[in-house]
């Protein structure tokens, strides 16, 4: 099972204690030492597309937030929600290693998921938390911020993607990072430049001109209610659903928090549990080999 943004590695303490305001400050500081470009950051080809890789991932990542906190506004925050899917689909691109703008995009992938961690599907809310921070229309503060640090983004890109030209295509003019790359880079920074600015607008309509500390506190949920399970005609029906779920999971297809990964974790231990024989038992020598 992959969720769609990791953490880096850290004390588990700072992974279990963080708010949404801690995740989102450590994003930003990724993002400041991101967008410094010292000289001696990527010296070689596999580096500088890492670094390339890294900045798509983390537009798409942020895109993604703005697009969940314009979701949660509803109507109202229409602009605001279709610069960060626009811009999510704009920056799609699979790839990258260890880099800042990696660190960045995982730390604010981290803020989404703990988010998502108080919602279902639908996006309705399922803690008590959840009730009373994300349907508080204050809560697009966050996404203002978040167009901020994309802004930040979009500032660099052009200095970002003639250093990575320079460094992987070399003296011999040779490189492997196709144009392709470095346009998808391009469109994804007039998008940011563009639209972005009707978003700040919207947020500006609404009133959003400042930080607000609404969603700063909010934390992972500790324990989160259970939605009504559906009826299994066997255990067998139940561990085909399981399956099912954990490869939607693996492949975007459906959200996944570190919520929903950790109890399907639990769940996957104990539907395969040694001690357990989930199966009818044999009735013939076939049913017994099988």
């Amino acid at each position: 099972m992959v969720q769609r943004a990791l953490m880096p590695a850290e004390p588990a303490s700072h992974r279990t204690d963080a708010t949404y305001g801690d995740l989102v400050g450590r994003a930003h500081s990724a993002l400041v030492n991101a967008t410094s470009l010292p000289q001696d950051r990527f010296t070689n080809a596999d580096d500088a597309r890492q670094e390339l890789f890294g900045y798509l991932r983390f537009l798409r990542t942020a895109g993604q937030h703005v697009d969940l906190l314009g979701r949660l506004v509803g109507p109202d925050a229409e602009d605001v929600r279709s610069f960060g899917r626009h811009l999510a689909t704009a920056a799609q691109r699979e790839g990258g290693g260890p880099s800042p703008w990696n660190s960045a995009a995982s730390y604010l992938g981290a803020a989404d998921d703990l988010i998502r961690s108080h919602l279902d599907l639908g996006l309705a809310n399922r803690t008590s938390e959840g009730e009373e921070l994300l349907t508080d229309p204050r809560l697009l503060a966050a996404a203002r911020e978040t167009v901020q640090l994309l802004s930040a983004a979009a500032a660099v890109r052009s200095r970002l993607t003639r250093r990575v030209a320079a460094v992987e295509r070399g003296p011999s003019g040779d490189g492997h990072t196709s144009d392709d790359l470095f346009m998808t880079a391009r469109r994804a920074e007039r998008h940011i430049h563009v639209q972005g600015r009707a978003a700040m607008w919207d947020l500006h309509r609404l009133g959003i001109d400042e930080a607000s500390p609404a969603l700063q506190t909010l934390r992972f949920p500790v324990v989160v209610s259970a939605a009504p399970s559906p009826k299994f005609e066997s255990a067998l029906a139940a561990l085909r659903s399981l399956r099912q779920l954990s490869y939607d999971q693996a492949r975007r297809q459906v959200p996944a928090s570190p919520a929903s990964l950790r109890d399907l974790t639990r769940l996957g231990e104990a539907a395969t549990t040694p001690a357990d024989d989930w199966l009818p038992p044999p009735t013939s020598g076939l049913a017994r080999v099988q």
